[in-house]
């Protein structure tokens, strides 16, 4: 008879990702949705710097009815920046625990309907804490990082591109200045949070 599967202390972290978006795939329109209204809050953001050098502009020209046009657009840019913002965190941390949801759902049914050996064969507590403990991780992540990191990522991206429309060369020389400072502190971060973050994703995915 066939000795019955162990599961490894560290589990496997190849592949991950394609098992998680494997559970994802059924929210896939609803990420999307988030995903738009995080590039409108980060758009308008980023439209800010624009349009306060427009008002300074009119300022210097002395021009009261462009300076007010100006201030006017701002403001409402301002708000929308405001509400955009907070509709796309509650868009990203629903959709993100949806799929946390459907993640502890299915790690659930893949145990419950495991072979009875393969219960047999792990300490007491073993399998709780993979289905329950990393879960729970995840589930962190989705609500406090992950707009976060959304809405960062794309400011960045929309920051980079009114650059590339003011001046390429300006752009480079920023680029060049900016990136090698960013890439240590990233490789810094990444070499103390990745085994913690992928072990932690890798175990909750692991049972699906």
């Amino acid at each position: 008879m066939a000795e019955a599967p162990i599961l490894d202390e560290a589990p496997q972290i190849r592949g991950v990702y394609r098992r998680f978006a494997v559970v994802a795939r059924p929210y896939r329109r609803a990420a999307l949705g988030a995903l738009a209204v995080s590039v409108l809050s980060a758009g308008a953001l980023v439209s800010m710097a624009p349009i306060i050098g427009r008002a300074i502009d009119e300022l210097v020209q002395r021009s009261r009815s462009g300076l007010f046009t100006a201030v006017a657009v701002l403001a409402v840019v301002v708000v929308a920046r405001v509400f955009l913002l907070r509709t796309s965190e509650v868009l990203l941390t629903r959709t993100g625990e949806r799929v946390v949801r459907s993640l502890r759902d299915t790690a659930v049914a893949r145990i419950a309907a495991a072979p009875l050996r393969f219960l047999e064969s792990h300490r007491v507590g073993d399998l709780l804490q993979r289905t329950t403990g990393e879960v729970a991780t995840v589930t962190d992540f989705v609500r406090q990082q992950l707009p976060d990191v959304v809405n960062l990522s794309l400011s960045l991206l929309l920051t980079l591109a009114v650059l590339v429309t003011y001046s390429l060369p300006l752009t480079l020389i920023t680029l060049a200045v900016t990136m090698p400072a960013t890439w240590l502190v990233i490789r810094w971060f990444r070499r103390d949070a990745a085994g913690s973050s992928s072990l932690a994703t890798a175990r909750s995915t692991e049972a699906v």
